[in-house]
């Protein structure tokens, strides 16, 4: 007998005919509301590879609405990836604003050196941030050192 991906109750046909969502089909325990499984196995519209490479698109604004999407944020992938993609555009425009900064108080000639460096940087990470979304479209799982194993230990949390 299948059961409502998010409210859990007994359905007749793909969707649950009170919430609209998708049903899954029972399977025991695994499928039991609020069992672990039961989230895995919900398919919310769209794969997580999918929903992982949605997360970088817009950066800072789609890592923040799969974040606050209830579909998604109980998923430990898109979650990963939606941590990933903040603090990845986080600390770009950090270094971008960083170098601005400093160029200000540089002389003219150290200055154009900096703005040189400015747009290696910008172009690096442009190129960097397309690498991100395309591996995780493939399904490839790309942890950056620093930025990556702070997204993972987050994502990891029960209570996020």
């Amino acid at each position: 007998m299948p059961f409502c991906s998010k409210c859990g109750n007994i359905v007749n046909t793909n969707f649950c005919l009170k919430c609209g969502s998708p049903a899954l089909a029972a399977s025991g325990e695994a499928n039991a509301v609020g069992s672990p499984n039961a989230v895995a196995q919900a398919s919310p519209g769209t794969s997580d590879n999918v929903a992982g490479a949605l997360c970088y698109l817009a950066g800072l604004i789609t890592g923040i609405i799969f974040l606050a999407l209830p579909a998604y944020n109980r998923n430990t992938s898109v979650r990963f990836h939606a941590l990933q993609s903040i603090l990845f555009h986080v600390s770009w425009l950090a270094l971008l604003l960083g170098e601005m900064t400093i160029g200000i108080f540089l002389p003219f000639s150290l200055s154009l050196v900096l703005s040189a460096l400015s747009l290696l940087v910008w172009g690096g990470g442009l190129l960097f941030w397309l690498y991100l979304i395309w591996k995780t479209y493939t399904g490839q799982k790309i942890t950056l050192p620093i930025i990556g194993t702070l997204a993972e230990k987050y994502a990891l949390q029960q209570n996020f």
